[in-house]
């Protein structure tokens, strides 16, 4: 007993040189102890760890020893049978973010009591940048805390009755509302203060400060000021990454999908470079230059770097007077704010408002009138934009079936593919002002994609395959990486078991096919398939129904699987294998009739299934049915979302350039759009 009892363990989201040389010097040399430290998700740290191990792991080091712990987070629920990755992003989550709102009213006053009455009209937009802030600090601390928990107190688990010790960093002041999470669940912890100076609020506030103030002694040295690049009203979109701005049908276009067919001017539109981060390709500059799109270069970095030939914008004198105000404006709520909580509420307010003048003389000096983001968490650019008189918009690209702060937005007019996915938006956090429905945004590929499947089935039709199964990764991630590869290893042992039967994988992100290479007994059976010309792996970019198409069934392995609906949608035969087994009570798919029907919690059932129709096609009558659902997720389903989304932007586009205010150019677009498509296509949150 005695050499059980001086073992101690300690396990973390990513391994860090300081949690080891801690643990070691206070624990492993000194203490007496046997030091166990396992981490979750492997990183760069662990990498370089796993290959001097041999150093490691001496005779008189032997008292500690680090390994990665993979545990299976698709069997790990909470107290309520709740999923913990679901619960964590939702229940939690949304839990302790609404705590912000009782502090504010036990505490008396709210530092948005004293804002200016400018910024007093965006009051719901900052509270929930704020919320979306912290949320962004803390979801990946409070998700592990939840693991932990469950290692800790669930007999299924290897560490049950070890009392494993939780390292985490305090990124924040709002780490504290993770450690309350602990205690409230009994998890022992230790904290690190985290040493990343580029997350410093105060660092990044004097960083953003001296941009500007670089920016204008530029405009000061070299007199020139940069003229709008034209008079008329625009359509300001954002580069983010290689989204393949011009080739419409090719690969999945996020920004651009509404501007084909839309008859709006392409010098209407201004796609800037906002982040260096970004790589912009020469081809890529050609491309959106060949299309007759405007393109500026708005640089992040005091440097300037950049690799292509882009105009750089350079902002006006405007940015003095608006500097000014908001200075002033933060000296003002930080005399008001009284109490640590009010004081870093003040912190992210102060970096966002010192980063808007810059953005908000960008939108004002080119007549941006209209601003169509892409991806679902806004940022600083979206409530510049806002305070410019910018209409912003946004749409719904990603099938979630759950309310959550980080899926709440401010824009302005929200594209949402049908009424059942309004539900996610709270009319309390979301500050959208108009949901519309489109129905699904590509639909509009369906017909073309199909056309070009069949390339893909032929080159299997030539190796004797007659059946095909698609598969969508959903993005390999270490939260489902075991139950994931799991279900590979099942279904491609089915395809070896089956000589008619050929695999189409559409990865998810860049790294899936890596991921399920670099497990050798799959690698080997992938290799062994490849040979027979019997497996093929997508560009991760292509549309799904690519995939779909070219197969008899697709097989999604999350429940909120978008690639799946998508397929879904376009008539394609559709099953899920639920990799999170979420079962009855947290995913309504089950509850709504489609318990073995379209979502599968068994393998071995799912495989037998698939089986009986590749024998027999159609001998499962309700087997991938998806017809009493598919009326409220989109209720067009007619190929033309993107021509919907197109004629809104272009009524806002023609309102605007006939001198309307922002509230009068929505107004007519929404009864234009009510007009031809119904009222009830128009929804308003506020």
């Amino acid at each position: 007993m005695a050499g059980i009892d001086n073992k101690k363990y300690y396990i973390c989201r990513e391994i860090k040189f300081r949690y080891i040389f801690n643990l070691f010097i206070t624990e492993g040399l000194f203490g007496g102890n046997k030091i166990l430290l396992y981490y979750l998700n492997p990183n760069r740290v662990s990498i370089f760890l796993e290959k001097i191990s041999n150093l490691l792991t001496r005779k008189q080091n032997r008292n500690f020893s680090f390994s990665h712990y993979d545990c299976d987070m698709s069997v790990m629920k909470n107290e309520k049978g709740i999923p913990i990755i679901k619960a964590s992003v939702c229940d939690d989550l949304n839990e302790i973010i609404n705590k912000i709102d009782k502090m504010e009213l036990d505490e008396g006053r709210s530092v948005f009591d004293c804002l200016n009455e400018k910024l007093s009209h965006l009051r719901k937009d900052l509270r929930l940048y704020i919320k979306q802030q912290i949320t962004l600090d803390i979801f990946n601390d409070l998700l592990t805390a939840n693991v932990v928990d469950w290692l800790s107190n669930n007999k299924q688990s290897e560490l049950y009755g070890k009392s494993p010790v939780l390292l985490m960093e305090k990124k924040s002041y709002w780490s504290y509302l993770v450690l309350d999470h602990l205690k409230s669940k009994k998890v022992s912890f230790k904290i690190f203060r985290q040493l990343n100076l580029k997350r410093n609020k105060g660092i990044l506030f004097i960083y953003h400060l001296i941009k500007l103030l670089v920016e204008l002694i530029r405009l000061l040295v070299t007199g020139h000021i940069s003229k709008e690049l034209s008079g008329k009203a625009k359509i300001g979109v954002p580069f983010y990454g290689n989204q393949n701005f011009t080739n419409f049908l090719d690969l999945r276009n996020y920004y651009l999908f509404w501007f084909y067919k839309s008859e709006i001017n392409p010098e209407n539109i201004l796609i800037y470079v906002p982040d260096a981060k970004f790589e912009l390709s020469d081809r890529e500059v050609s491309n959106i230059k060949k299309a007759n799109f405007n393109i500026i270069y708005c640089p992040t970095r005091i440097t300037r770097r950049r690799n292509v030939n882009v105009p750089i914008y350079q902002c006006s004198f405007k940015v003095v007077s608006l500097l000014f105000q908001y200075l002033k404006q933060l000296i003002k709520i930080y005399i008001y704010a009284s109490g640590r909580f009010a004081k870093e509420q003040w912190k992210i307010l102060a970096l966002l408002l010192v980063q808007l003048p810059y953005w908000e003389d960008f939108f004002t000096k080119n007549n941006i009138k209209i601003k169509f983001r892409f991806h679902d968490i806004f940022s600083v650019r979206d409530i510049a934009a806002k305070l410019s008189g910018v209409i912003t918009l946004s749409y719904h690209y990603s099938n979630h079936s759950e309310l959550s702060v980080l899926h709440q937005d401010i824009c302005d007019i929200f594209f949402v593919w049908g009424k059942r996915h309004q539900q996610c938006f709270s009319t309390e956090n979301s500050a959208i002002k108009y949901l519309i429905q489109t129905g699904y945004m590509f639909d509009y590929t369906f017909a073309p994609k199909k056309r070009e499947s069949i390339a893909i089935r032929g080159s299997f039709m030539k190796q004797n395959v007659s059946f095909i199964v698609g598969i969508f990764s959903e993005n390999i991630s270490f939260y489902l990486r075991k139950a994931q590869l799991e279900f590979y290893k099942k279904i491609l042992d089915f395809a070896v078991q089956h000589p008619d039967v050929g695999i189409v994988v559409k990865p998810k992100k860049e790294n899936d096919e890596m991921s399920l290479r670099s497990v050798e007994e799959l690698n080997n059976v992938i290799e062994m398939l490849e040979l027979q010309g019997r497996i093929i792996f997508l560009d991760r970019m292509k549309y799904p129904v690519e995939a779909g198409f070219a197969s008899d069934i697709v097989v999604g392995t999350i429940p909120d699987s978008t690639a799946g609906l998508e397929c879904a949608l376009a008539g394609i035969p559709m099953v899920i294998y639920d990799c999170t087994h979420s079962g009855e009570k947290s995913h309504h798919l089950y509850n709504i009739g489609g318990y073995n029907k379209i979502i599968f919690g068994d393998i071995q059932y799912l495989l037998s299934a698939i089986d009986n129709i590749r024998k027999r096609p159609g001998s499962i009558p309700v087997f991938a049915d998806w017809s009493f659902t598919l009326n409220i997720t989109d209720p067009f389903r007619d190929g033309k979302a993107n021509q919907r989304v197109a004629g809104y932007i272009k009524t806002l586009l023609l309102a605007s350039n006939n001198g309307l205010s922002k509230g009068e150019v929505i107004e007519a677009a929404n009864r234009a759009y009510a007009e031809e498509y119904g009222s009830d296509r128009v929804t308003s949150l506020h």
